[in-house]
């Protein structure tokens, strides 16, 4: 009878314990070479009662305060990227955040890295802290010196270039017959064709920027927040910047999800603050559409600014088109 007792008190502590709001950080890997890279998250289980609050991450930065364990001298990790991952426990309910930052160091030692201060509304909470390792990139020292290696030249690269010269010297004249015959035709037929046939004028399309800041424009004046359809709202806000980047980055950024598309965009000249508000409209707007989310009128219209502040950032700047300015 007591260890019936005794698995139940275990069993509603654990319950109890899982179901309060706690942050966590860890690395992917405790050790690594210098020069590579792991990723540093930052995880926040939030409980039922916290769902619907407001979550800021630490750490925004390129580079990451840390401590060497052997020396007191003060060391930092660079942030190569960040990106944040939202995650719900199906059977509890539960809400997570997961905050990743993919990081690398140029140093070799052990480093700790300090616990970090996560605001939770109006709350603070500190993770634990961790370390990673840095080692150095191995070097065969038993193998000598090599020098440098003359250019090799083709053999025959001389007398098949005299041969190409020589055969050009004999039949320049022909060729030149010949190229002067193709124009007179390919002139006679475009004048002959042309001629008494109706010129049509096709509008140019316009640029991809011009087209998403009508559609934001046109979004704006439904007032579909004052009718209650925040849902709706969300999902043409982020209808639109798909739209856009696909025409904009040449991505189907209509069947790819919020984090493939970030995915694809790694590459382009985008700014990390663009890259960080395109991360931010689309988990605000996946919050609203399958979390149930209502956002503050502030932030409905935050999110709207955000969406064309980011399509006026990235927009393809081209000097003259059609006799319109691009930078309009």
């Amino acid at each position: 009878m007591r260890s019936i007792f005794l698995t139940i008190f275990i069993f509603w502590m654990a319950q109890f314990a899982f179901s309060q709001t706690n942050v966590k950080a860890s690395v992917e890997r405790n050790s690594m070479r210098l020069g590579e890279q792991t990723t540093l998250k930052v995880r926040v289980n939030l409980s039922l009662e916290d769902s619907l609050a407001v979550v800021k991450f630490p750490i925004n930065e390129e580079l990451i305060p840390v401590e060497r364990v052997d020396t007191p001298m003060t060391a930092s990790f660079e942030v190569v990227e960040f990106y944040l991952d939202t995650l719900k426990d199906i059977n509890s309910g539960m809400l997570s955040y997961e905050k990743n930052y993919i990081i690398t160091s140029w140093d070799t030692g052990v480093f700790v890295i300090d616990s970090m201060k996560v605001l939770i509304d109006d709350s603070v909470l500190f993770t634990n802290s961790t370390f990673l390792q840095i080692g150095d990139v191995p070097v065969d020292t038993t193998k000598d010196i090599v020098d440098i290696k003359d250019i090799y030249s083709e053999e025959g690269s001389e007398k098949d270039a005299q041969n190409d010269q020589s055969w050009w010297s004999k039949n320049w004249i022909w060729i030149t017959i010949t190229c002067v015959l193709l124009l007179a035709a390919f002139f006679g037929w475009f004048f002959y064709f042309r001629k008494g046939k109706e010129v049509i004028e096709v509008k140019a399309k316009l640029p991809a920027h011009q087209i998403a800041l009508q559609r934001l424009s046109s979004l704006k004046k439904k007032d579909l927040i004052k009718k209650g359809l925040e849902k709706e709202y969300y999902s043409e806000i982020t209808d639109i910047i798909r739209v856009y980047l696909e025409d904009r980055y040449s991505i189907h950024a209509l069947e790819l999800t919020s984090n493939e598309i970030i995915n694809r965009l790694k590459f382009e000249n985008i700014s990390p603050d663009d890259k960080f508000i395109l991360k931010e409209i689309f988990q605000t707007s996946d919050l609203v559409k399958f979390a149930k989310l209502k956002p503050s009128e502030m932030d409905n219209e935050n999110t709207l600014f955000k969406a064309e502040e980011f399509v006026r950032h990235t927009k393809f700047i081209e000097e003259f088109k059609d006799g319109i300015d691009s930078n309009e």
